[in-house]
């Protein structure tokens, strides 16, 4: 007995043979679609990447230059941007100046961090209201300060906020940065929740140079921050929709592959398997109607037919020829 072998179709309205893997095939037209789609979302990728690192550069920028144009302008009374136990809005970064008398006993030394042997001079300075204004007085070489101005004195600086926390402890009488958490556990009076740095001229009056300040964040940096944030989620937005967009139209099932209107004719309509499962469902339901009219006929077969009668009818079940 010799098996016939059923030769694949030529004929396009057929179905197409699915691959050994399962997979959709991925035809010449589908990877210009993907190419083009891997394009589009790298481009907009790197727009969004650099519109977040733009924002973030330009706030720093106009920040910094902002808060060098407030170091420069005219001081302002002490009491009119810092009271006790308030976190001013707007006074840090800002010269101010002040009246009080200095606290020789209150006194510690900053070592400056970029500069071995050298250190930033805090005294104390008490109010008219009692209260203690830690001032740095300036820079010194070595650890020997000048005492500060015996009396009355009026001192104009910039107003800084604290400091962070030092990275490592310091010796005994010093302390790693002007951090007011820790003044306040070594100075009895009630501290001003902020200190002042000396101008070059009122260092200078005491025998010190200025100590160099660094800039003040400015206001609004969590914003700014949030909208660069902000792109960067975008961008890996469009890394994701690029990701699926060329996934479907690998397979054919995605709005923009076209197979359904390629004109290329390098990318055929190919019909899937509910197709080919409906098509020929519908043959097999026709056919089974066709044997069940054809069951239900009465088969006249020779051998098995009723005995006919003398008239030539058939005869009855139950009787005999007389």
């Amino acid at each position: 007995m010799v098996a016939s072998m059923k030769q694949p179709s030529d004929d396009p309205s057929l179905p197409a043979a699915a691959t050994p893997t399962g997979r959709a095939r991925v035809t010449p037209a589908r990877r210009r679609r993907q190419a083009l789609i891997w394009l589009v979302g790298l481009v907009v990728t790197g727009v969004m990447l650099g519109l977040g690192l733009w924002q973030m550069q330009t706030f720093r920028t106009q920040g910094q230059d902002a808060m060098r144009a407030r170091m420069t302008q005219a001081a302002v009374p002490l009491d009119s941007v810092l009271q006790v136990g308030e976190i001013p809005k707007d006074g840090y970064g800002r010269p101010v100046t002040t009246t009080g008398r200095y606290l020789p006993e209150q006194q510690v030394l900053v070592p400056e961090p970029d500069a071995p042997g050298r250190f930033r001079v805090v005294t104390a300075l008490r109010l008219a209201d009692g209260t203690v204004l830690p001032v740095v007085r300036g820079v010194i070489e070595g650890t020997d300060a000048p005492p500060p101005p015996a009396g009355e004195v009026t001192q104009t600086g910039l107003l800084l906020p604290t400091e962070a926390e030092p990275e490592s402890p310091a010796p005994a009488g010093q302390l790693g940065t002007v951090r007011l958490q820790r003044l306040a556990q070594l100075w009895p009076d009630q501290l001003m929740p902020g200190f002042l740095s000396l101008d070059d001229a009122g260092a200078t009056a005491q025998g010190m140079t200025a100590a160099q300040v660094d800039v003040p964040s400015a206001a609004g940096q969590a914003r700014n921050n949030g909208y660069a944030l902000q792109w960067w989620i975008f961008a890996a937005a469009a890394v994701a929709a690029t990701i699926k967009l060329s996934r479907d139209a690998g397979r054919g099932t995605s709005l923009i592959s076209g197979d359904e209107v390629d004109e290329a004719g390098d990318n055929p309509v190919e019909k899937s398997g509910a197709d080919v499962d409906e098509r020929t469902g519908d043959g097999a339901r026709e056919a089974t109607a066709e044997g069940a009219d054809d069951a239900s006929i009465p088969a006249l077969t020779r051998g098995n037919t009723p005995d006919a009668g003398p008239s030539g009818s058939p005869r009855e079940l139950g009787t005999t020829d007389r």
